[in-house]
């Protein structure tokens, strides 16, 4: 099972967690006894932005630009987290993700921008409350520059993270920042298939429907 949720830093378990600097992937290393960070650059940093650009692209937004500051915040997120829950107050302009799977960023982009099927284009309005949609909206909203992520990995299940600046999702302002897919575009199939593995079982919640482990 997969929820959106976040990890502490002093969970007593082995915590791994990875932000995304300079577009580069980051390990970090969280030594409690010590109270230190260790950072450690690891391959295929810069998939999750060009993820996001790829889809803001078909809504005619601007690509997004990384910000290392994001990204802290975004680890800073999941020290708000026990035991992978959300935790009851963080930032508007953030996107979660949880997962029992291992995913790669264009995995975890691909589901939110499924949310695009609970979002009608004409009322500016979510068909139904669903916070993948606003996840959605979020990936493609028009004012947003910049973008930072983190990744937090425990026993069973990895929580994904990103921060957006300017945040997104204001009431009264949809219609001037999720525009349509362009003509151009006429399919709103994600790139990769990983979305149709998984059901939307809660708002921030996918559970793996297939029988791989």
């Amino acid at each position: 099972m997969v929820m959106l949720l976040i990890y502490l830093s002093f969970i007593q378990c082995s915590l791994d967690s990875i932000v995304f600097a300079n577009g580069e992937t980051t390990n970090i290393d969280v030594d409690n006894s010590k109270n230190t960070v260790k950072l450690q650059l690891l391959p295929q940093g810069k998939e999750i932005l060009m993820s996001h650009n790829v889809y803001r692209m078909k809504h005619n937004s601007k690509p997004l630009q990384w910000s290392d500051e994001l990204s802290k915040e975004a680890y800073d997120i999941q020290n708000l987290s026990v035991n992978c829950e959300i935790p009851h107050n963080y930032p508007s302009g953030t996107n979660f993700l949880v997962s029992n799977k291992r995913l790669s960023p264009q995995d975890v982009v691909d589901i939110w921008y499924m949310g695009i099927i609970d979002y009608d284009f004409y009322t500016c309005g979510l068909r139904r409350s669903n916070n993948n949609t606003l996840n959605f909206t979020q990936v493609v909203w028009q004012k947003s520059m910049y973008i930072g992520c983190s990744l937090g990995r425990c026993e069973n299940s990895e929580l994904w993270v990103c921060r957006y600046s300017p945040e997104g999702n204001f009431q009264g302002e949809f219609c001037k920042n999720v525009k349509p897919i362009a003509e151009k575009f006429d399919e709103i199939t994600p790139i990769s298939n990983t979305p149709f593995q998984f059901n939307i079982i809660n708002d921030y919640s996918v559970e793996n429907s297939t029988n791989d482990e």
